[in-house]
């Protein structure tokens, strides 16, 4: 939630720590295509998310990152006036999602792969 004011993430954070789910508009477009203006989430507390990471000596480290929640749903409008509801926990998107992850990643391994190989040649 990058450009928040403390004071409205403290609240937000307040919300979510007792066990109510937040809804949040969406404004701006630093998340499209995933995310459109106009568009409502709803937020919910997660217990933990943690990152693993892999360190230069080829080690292994767990990193508990600060996360406010994860998004439950997207509420989208239709130019229809109707309101499209995205449920991010059913199977399709949490499949998507992985993929998209699989495909980062993927992505990175390959960028270094070439910077090393460029490297080499130079």
């Amino acid at each position: 939630m990058k450009g928040f004011q403390p004071d409205v993430l403290g609240l937000f954070e307040e919300v979510l720590n007792n066990g109510t789910d937040l809804r949040v508009g969406v404004t701006g477009r630093s998340m499209m295509p995933f995310l459109r203006g106009g568009e409502v989430l709803t937020i919910r507390r997660m217990p933990r998310i943690i990152q693993k990471r892999k360190s230069g000596d080829g080690t292994f480290r767990f990193l508990a990152k600060r996360m406010l929640g994860k998004v439950l749903r997207i509420e989208r409008p239709l130019l229809s006036g109707k309101t499209r509801h995205i449920d991010m926990n059913s199977i399709s998107y949490r499949g998507m999602n992985f993929l998209i992850a699989v495909l980062g990643f993927l992505k990175a391994q390959t960028y270094f792969f070439l910077s090393s190989a460029i490297a080499k040649r130079t």
